[in-house]
């Protein structure tokens, strides 16, 4: 078993050191290559969100029972095109005026008129008891069923719930209050407060990353590194998972969001690995070249077991039912894998070059240890005591485990104030309970 592991620790070894050693040896020819590759993939590939919005894949799993009694409902007393349904409400206070009945009644034909994006719409115009049905007793609101072909949580609902949107506000009269609504709607509105609030997190993300490497290591030119590792790993990996998306598996709207957080740890993880035992070498006296060389082929192993562990265990939500899981593991696996690529052969490529002009230097040793050399001396010589002060407090925290209470309800996970719980709001204020959301027996 020895002989066994020590052959492929010596093949695992003799692998990154032949990959450091290209990339140390050719290190203009990689810079180069990667800033081609990550222009190229974006120029030639559609962008991760073009990808998403076109694809179809339904958030609830197809076999599962709500949606199999749902189709054959449609099917039987619908028109057999329709997989999710959304609400139109309005509301005036003190009660709905001619011109908000007249409002929905030429809404009703010129939704239905929409093919691309609607498939059914409750007739209010010439049924007389469907229209008193959707009108609330106090007369102060409204509401009209829509079918769309969309499924709910697949992107392509989300658009047809966009163009709804924008239709009902047409010709809206003054002083109407007017929300679209439904489960549908909920799962847009968590994704669009997601997608809207993914570029302040991912700049915010970016600035505590930029802030924490330049207090540790006060150098610019290690801070610019680790950053433009990270930007890079983010270009490639969104392009790829969008190649992927198109035409290997599906992609869903949480798979960017999922993808960069990701991303941005990895990269910056394998950036800090390297450039350390970059530093530890050079503070050696190891010469920049040989310095970066080793830093890589070192750190290369264990980035490779890390990225791996990552790239597996989410490839293996293939097989989730949820497409929740099923369409963001697959993406981040392919966007890690491509981090792990770079973070090997780029960063020992940029030590060398800004090496060797006198960048990219660590500080001098401190001749008394320092805080990171004490602390390694207290772990050694007090293990049980550490290990204590790690698990006590993990153990207090572990306690409240039982209390806890999981749900989905993504309603309660977005503000009050988006347009598909205002709507709910409204048919909470004006109408009996589970009024447009019932439990059926099919």
């Amino acid at each position: 078993m020895e002989g066994i592991a020590s052959m492929a620790g010596e093949t695992v070894g003799g692998w990154t050191e032949t990959v450091s050693s290209f990339s140390v040896r050719r290190a203009v020819f990689v810079v180069v290559a990667w800033i081609a590759i990550v222009v190229g993939l974006n120029i030639a590939i559609p962008q991760l969100e073009v990808v998403v919005a076109n694809d179809s894949t339904s958030f609830v799993p197809l076999d599962a029972p709500a949606v199999v009694g749902l189709e054959r409902m449609d099917d039987q007393f619908g028109d057999g095109k329709s997989a999710s349904f959304v609400q139109v409400v309005g509301r005036r206070a003190g009660g709905l005026n001619d011109v908000d009945r007249q409002y929905f009644e030429q809404l009703a034909p010129r939704l239905k008129a929409d093919s691309k994006n609607v498939t059914f719409v409750q007739d209010i115009v010439t049924d007389e008891d469907v229209r008193d049905a959707v009108t609330s007793d106090d007369g102060e609101a409204i509401y009209l069923t829509v079918g769309i072909p969309g499924a709910t949580g697949a992107p392509s609902a989300n658009a047809q719930i966009d163009s709804i949107r924008e239709d009902v506000r047409v010709d809206k009269p003054e002083g109407l209050e007017i929300a679209v609504t439904g489960p549908p709607t909920t799962i847009r509105d968590m994704t669009h407060e997601i997608e809207s609030s993914l570029t302040l997190v991912t700049f915010a993300v970016i600035g505590v990353i930029a802030l924490i490497v330049q207090l540790l290591y006060r150098s610019i030119a290690v801070t610019a590194l680790i950053l433009a590792v990270v930007g890079i790993a983010l270009g490639v990996g969104r392009a790829l998972a969008a190649f992927a998306g198109l035409h290997i598996f599906g992609i869903s709207t949480f798979t960017g969001s999922m993808l960069t957080v990701v991303v941005l740890a990895a990269a910056c993880d394998y950036a800090v690995f390297i450039i350390s035992r970059y530093h530890e070498f050079r503070r050696q006296g190891v010469p920049v070249r040989q310095a970066a060389e080793q830093a890589g082929s070192r750190v290369s192993g264990i980035i490779i077991g890390s990225a791996l562990t990552v790239a597996i265990a989410n490839i293996a939500m293939l097989a989730a039912d949820v497409a929740f899981f099923r369409t963001t593991g697959p993406a981040i696996a392919v966007a890690v894998l491509a981090t792990l690529a770079i973070s090997v052969t780029l960063i020992p490529a940029v030590l060398s070059l800004a090496g060797q002009r006198g960048l990219m230097e660590p500080r001098p040793a401190d001749p008394n240890g320092g805080f990171w050399d004490r602390t390694a001396g207290l772990v050694v010589t007090h293990p049980v005591r550490v290990f204590l002060a790690g698990v006590v407090p993990l153990a207090l925290l572990a306690g409240f485990y039982p209390l806890m209470e999981t749900s989905y309800d993504e309603r309660g996970n977005q503000p009050k104030d988006t347009e598909s719980n205002r709507g709910y709001a409204t048919l909470a204020d004006h109408f009996p309970i589970n009024e447009v959301t019932p439990t059926f027996v099919v």
